[in-house]
């Protein structure tokens, strides 16, 4: 789930900024939403794929902002100093994340269908 949805992130940074790129990334919204709507109904989905759902898609777009060009006048130093501390954060908190699902934490409510 982590490496997909990372994957997907990196994909939806990558469209440019057009009139189709926006239409393409209207359609990839609906596509996930469908898709995470589909899984999530699964009897085996619980908090660990929704915290690699949300994981890699973090930490994708974090990643993909290396790869950016920051808006105004920001030297190199400032754009990688602000790239990783907001990519180290995304790290920390997804490892919190997994030690408390690992835990036990909450367990995911029955949602009928």
């Amino acid at each position: 789930v982590a490496v997909a949805s990372g994957l997907a992130m990196l994909g939806w940074t990558m469209i440019p900024p057009t009139r189709a790129g926006t239409g393409l990334v209207a359609a990839l919204a609906v596509a996930a939403i469908a898709a995470v709507a589909a899984l999530s109904r699964r009897g085996d989905w619980g908090q660990p794929h929704v915290l690699a759902l949300a994981g890699g898609a973090l930490g994708a777009a974090g990643a993909s902002a290396f790869l950016t060009t920051p808006i105004g006048d920001v030297d190199t130093a400032e754009k990688y100093g602000h790239n990783v501390t907001l990519l180290l954060i995304v790290l920390v908190l997804s490892a919190l994340a997994a030690h408390r699902v690992g835990r036990g934490g909450p367990e995911r409510r029955h949602v009928p269908a």
